[in-house]
């Protein structure tokens, strides 16, 4: 099935649902999002804030498809409410809107790294965080792309497997030397303006005592 057909079935039938992200409090915020069994997924935000009206809504949608879900609750933290300013500043929230994940039984948050503040980019970083990366022992977790993947490395010998994965190597090999060189080349080029500056000091405070000595 299409991912992005897939993807408006679940937003559908969340809007039809008609659930909403948890409301979190400094009276309730331990015992909702630091949950000994199930992960947190927040939002802080201010309600003048510009990015955080333009994302509220694929939040909400976002939000409505875990609604049930005994896995992860997304909640959200009004940063000007009573007590929501405390909370910002536990969690060191500097800027709005701000995404924070605190997996099961956790009490330390990982901040929002994803590019794209949608349904699917929401579902995508949720998903990495829950449950295991996509692998030859975890293929539950792996999509039908992934699968594919997997096996036709699979029908490799140990041989070709150790050379493809040579081949995948060898561009970050080539770049970690291109910026070992240019490492040294920046230094080299710092060591010559360091000696051009003091050859330059050394030229001026000559010509000021010829200057003074004319005098």
């Amino acid at each position: 099935m299409n991912t992005s057909f897939a993807m408006k079935k679940l937003v559908l039938a969340a809007l039809i649902q008609g659930a909403s992200a948890t409301v979190l409090t400094a009276e309730s915020f331990d015992a909702e999002a630091l949950h000994p069994t199930r992960s947190a997924f927040v939002l802080f935000y201010a309600p003048w804030c510009g990015h955080c009206k333009a994302m509220k809504p694929a939040w909400n949608e976002f939000s409505k498809l875990h609604a049930k879900s005994t896995e992860l609750l997304v909640g959200e933290v009004d940063c000007t409410a009573a007590g929501g300013e405390e909370l910002c500043e536990r969690f060191e929230v500097e800027g709005f809107p701000t995404l924070k994940f605190f997996e099961a039984g956790s009490s330390e948050a990982e901040e929002f790294d994803g590019d794209e503040m949608s349904v699917e980019g929401f579902q995508a970083y949720s998903r990495a965080l829950l449950g295991p990366a996509c692998s030859p022992s975890a293929l539950g977790a792996c999509s039908a792309e992934d699968l594919k993947v997997v096996e036709s490395y699979r029908a490799l010998s140990a041989e070709a497997r150790v050379a493809e994965q040579d081949r995948l190597a060898a561009p970050l090999a080539a770049a970690k030397a291109e910026v070992k060189r240019l490492q040294k080349e920046m230094e080299a080029l710092e060591e010559a303006e360091e000696a051009a500056v003091w050859l330059l000091s050394k030229i001026f405070k000559s010509s000021a005592r010829c200057v003074t000595h004319r005098l």
